[in-house]
Formats: structure tokens, C-alpha cells, sequence
């Protein structure tokens, strides 16, 4: 059993969004693995995420937010204002930035230009997310709990690796889950016209791998070039897994039982994602080719969920679409599709919507950009958008072949269930303190 301490900025317990998604499975992993959990949340949290986390889901780990520092009643009144304050601001820059890169994505959904009032707006720098305050409370923590692993999720944590001391940095091996090379995933989003959440350059993000002794990599294609990014440092190929347990016990019979009948002649064709820009601009790419191609095509029934639902104007289509508007749980939208769709034009990584899709026995529909690695049963990749339209229509008037494909992805349900493995062997190898 080791101790491990992660840090990161990104509410998981609310499994609404695939990084949220990525890194509750992997905790599950890790405590099911007999680890010992802590959470590092140097941002702002409600005062019950804690118990939402431990009784709600289930997960037995220690919560910790940096602004809840023990040791602010040892200090005198005007060093624990001063201290609340820059915790405050911090949090108030954060959010201000946040809310104005929602209001440019909502300025730039409906069109086609490549700028707002002809200048490229950048997202945020990693200078952005260097908060002092939480420097010292992690290294607190770290005092206090004393992990034999830390692990970073992003690079927009990793700052806190570095402030440790000498000591406590050769005795603790550090760890990054990256999730997408975010250098190249900014390029894809800036050659589309669209902002990114984080502006960061090739070189930057280099410098921020190299710090750590594993690398943790989404797919192996990104494995490849984190290697040459940081020839010493370890790097590992960690894909996503859904956690039955996270989802009930409807889930769980979902995931293990038979597969489910449809509704006959119908198939409703699903889409579930988050409101960022390339999902915007992926759905209303295919919405648009659903509107011309598909019209007056019967056998078709369509379903979106997700906070991308918000930024979907549906009068114009001449199509019945059914907006869920954002699940508390994703089986409630898996019971109502039969095949999801993943039109992505640009983004990089692994899409998580992908595999999960997979895992639930439902086909996948997808260009290029929605798969990575080799294609599995059930998975049909096309070149575009409109093929996309084009596969379906030959669906709805081929019923028995669209049926032989269901039953291709249901027996392919559990192929990803050991994605952590690379991961947890690695933990169960490493030594209690130290580098591997």
C-alpha cells in the first residue's frame, strides 16, 4: 500500500466532464487497489465536497483545500487577513478569467470567424494557476500526510512539485497525468479560430514534464513524443476505464447484462459532451448535415446531452432533436440512444465519450479525431462530417445490419476495464519512498 497525494484543480466528484471522469476512475482504481488517497484542492470548493466525496460516492480519501490551513489560528489577526486575502483574490482573478473565456466561446459559437474583432483571444498562462498560498499549504500537507507518491494532475499543478524541498522531493516519487499535450491541443484549437483554455508553448510544457519521474500519457501516440519531451523521465500509457461502481447499480447491470432491445425501425443516435469549442463546433457541423441530408428521413430519432446542450439553437433544423440538458448520471443517457456519434473535427488525446460509449454496448460513429489506436468491433471511423449522415441513413434502411453492429460493440464492453493496470503495477513496484 502507498500514500499518495493528488493535487488538482478539477471537481472529479462531479464525473460531468471526461477530465472530471478520468480522474475519479482512477482514484476508484487506486483505492481499490488498497492505496491511501488525498486530495490536494487548491481552488474553491463548496463545504460539503468533502462528504460528497466519502459518503456520497463512496470514496474513502482525506480532503484537503488549501484554504483551510490548520495552522491560520497560530497566526496573528493581520497575517491571517493578509493570507485570507490573497486567497480570495486569487480565486476572484480565476473566476473572472474563467467567465470571460465562457462569454468569448458563446461570441464565437455562432460564427464563422476566425477572431473577435479581428485579434485571437489566448487562454490563460501556467503563471496564472502559480499561487503562492497554495505552495505553502501543500507542502503542509505533505509534512503531514507524508506520501510516498505525489500525483499532478495537469500542468497546471505541477508548480506545486516544485516547491518541495530537496528532502522531500528525493524521497517522493512525483507523477503527472497529462491528459492531452496541451501545446499541440492549443495549435489545433488556434488553427480552427477558437480559443483554449491554457496558452502554453511547446518548450513550456517540455520544461513542466521533465520535472517529474513518470509521465502519465492518455495514448500512445502522445507516449511517443513525451518520451523525446522528456528523454529521463519515465512515461507510461494509461487509457480510461468507466467505473461501474461510480455509476449504481442500473449501470452495473447495464455494463454486465444482456443486451438490451430497441424501439423497432428507430434509432436514436446519441451525442454526449461538455460546452467547449470543438464539441460546439463539432455538433453544429453535424446538426447542420443532419438538417440537409436527413430531413425527411424516417427511422432516425436524435438525443444530446451534456452542457453542450447550452450553446444548441434546434428551431432552424427542420429535425427533431431532444436536448437532456446536463444528466446527473450517464446511464440516463445511454438508456435512451442506441449508437453514440462523435463528429470531432480537431483536439487531441483520447476522447473519453468515445470509450465509454464502447463500455456501455452502444456502436460508435466517428471521424478520425474520435478514435485513437486500433479499431475495435463497433467502432465505424469515416472521414467527415457528412459520411457521418451518410453511415446513418444507410442505418435506418438496414435495420438487420445495423442490429449486427450493436452486438459487435456489446462484445467488445470490457475491453478497456484493465486500462489502469499499466499504472497500478508501476505503484505496486515502486519502492515506499524514492524514485523507480
Amino acid at each position: 500500500m502507498k500514500k499518495i497525494l493528488i493535487a488538482t484543480i478539477v471537481p472529479f466528484w462531479e464525473q460531468k466532464t471526461g477530465a472530471q471522469q478520468r480522474i475519479f476512475s482512477i482514484v476508484k482504481s487506486l483505492r481499490s487497489d488498497g492505496h491511501r488517497v488525498c486530495i490536494f484542492f487548491p481552488a474553491a470548493a463548496a463545504s460539503d465536497d468533502a462528504d460528497r466525496i466519502v459518503d456520497g460516492l463512496g470514496i474513502d480519501v482525506r480532503f484537503h483545500r488549501s484554504d483551510q490551513r490548520a495552522d491560520l489560528t497560530k497566526k496573528s489577526f493581520f497575517k491571517s487577513l493578509a493570507w485570507h486575502t490573497k486567497a480570495i483574490w486569487h480565486v476572484l482573478t480565476i473566476g473572472i478569467s474563467t467567465r470571460l473565456g465562457r462569454w468569448r466561446l458563446e461570441a464565437t459559437s455562432h460564427s464563422k470567424s476566425r477572431a473577435i474583432g479581428g485579434k485571437f483571444h489566448s487562454g490563460q498562462r501556467l503563471k496564472d494557476f502559480r499561487w503562492s498560498w497554495a505552495v505553502d499549504a501543500f507542502n503542509q500537507l505533505v509534512d503531514q500526510f507524508c506520501p510516498n507518491v505525489i500525483l499532478c494532475e495537469y500542468i497546471t499543478t505541477a508548480y506545486l512539485v516544485q516547491g518541495l524541498s530537496h528532502t522531500v522531493r528525493s524521497q517522493t516519487h512525483c507523477m503527472i497525468d497529462t491528459h492531452d499535450l496541451l501545446h499541440r491541443r492549443k495549435a489545433q484549437f488556434q488553427s480552427h479560430g477558437r480559443d483554449h483554455w491554457i496558452d502554453v508553448s511547446a518548450s513550456e510544457e517540455s520544461k513542466v514534464l521533465q520535472a517529474f519521474d513518470t509521465i502519465i500519457a492518455i495514448e500512445s501516440g502522445e507516449a511517443k513524443t513525451m518520451r523525446t519531451m522528456a528523454p529521463n523521465s519515465r512515461v507510461v500509457v494509461v487509457g480510461h476505464r468507466v467505473d461501474a461502481d461510480s455509476i449504481g447499480n442500473r449501470g452495473k447491470n447495464r455494463l454486465s447484462g444482456e443486451l438490451t432491445t430497441r424501439s423497432q425501425n428507430l434509432i436514436r443516435v446519441g451525442y454526449l459532451g461538455s460546452v467547449n469549442a470543438s464539441n460546439v463546433d463539432a455538433v453544429t457541423a453535424f446538426l447542420d448535415s443532419v438538417a440537409s441530408e436527413l430531413t425527411d428521413q424516417p427511422g432516425l430519432a436524435f438525443v444530446i446531452a451534456g452542457s453542450i446542450c447550452d450553446a444548441i439553437q434546434t428551431e432552424r433544423l427542420g429535425v427533431d432533436v431532444r436536448l437532456l440538458g446536463q444528466v446527473d448520471n450517464v446511464i440516463d443517457f445511454y438508456d435512451q440512444v442506441d449508437v453514440v456519434v462523435n463528429p470531432v473535427g480537431y483536439g487531441t488525446g483520447l476522447k473519453i465519450k468515445s470509450i465509454e460509449a464502447i463500455a456501455f454496448k452502444k456502436p460508435l460513429l466517428c471521424t478520425p479525431q474520435g478514435w485513437a489506436g486500433e479499431i475495435i468491433g463497433g467502432v465505424v471511423v469515416v472521414p467527415n462530417v457528412h459520411a457521418i449522415t451518410k453511415v446513418l441513413k444507410q442505418w435506418a434502411e438496414d435495420q438487420v445490419g445495423f442490429e449486427d453492429l450493436r452486438h459487435r460493440a456489446a462484445a467488445e464492453s470490457e475491453k478497456f476495464r484493465d486500462a489502469h493496470e499499466p499504472l497500478l503495477e508501476l505503484l505496486r513496484r515502486l519502492p515506499t519512498s524514492g524514485a523507480l
